[in-house]
């Protein structure tokens, strides 16, 4: 069994325990996903040299699930999420990534903001 193997039968046991189901707009078009919450923390510095904690509000999604129209799309900054619950997040980089692909490339974890 191959990594990828063995992170897809993660992934799908995941998304059968705890993926909640929406939706992803891009410019080109929508679609419906199912997704694993996740979060990333943060630290930054204020101007007084205080270290300020907190955390963005990351989505794990299959790369098989991000496809529009046909073709295969990358999460980009103002993309958004509009989850089952009503909750709503935009594609937010953390420094200057967007997102960033779990290990076999099988999900991209993408990190995004509450709007």
């Amino acid at each position: 069994m191959s990594l990828g193997d063995f992170i897809s039968g993660a992934l799908s046991s995941l998304l059968s325990a705890v993926g909640v189901a929406g939706t992803y707009t891009a410019s080109n078009g929508s679609i419906a996903i199912s997704a694993i919450p996740a979060r990333t923390q943060t630290t930054r510095v204020d101007s007084d040299g205080v270290s300020i904690m907190g955390h963005v509000a990351d989505w794990i999604i299959p790369v098989a699930q991000l496809v529009i129209n046909g073709t295969p799309i990358l999460p980009s900054k103002g993309d958004k999420l509009t989850m089952e619950d009503g909750n709503e997040y935009e594609v937010n980089p953390i420094v200057s990534e967007s997102y960033r692909y779990t290990p076999g490339n099988v999900a991209i974890r993408i990190h995004t903001k509450v709007i």
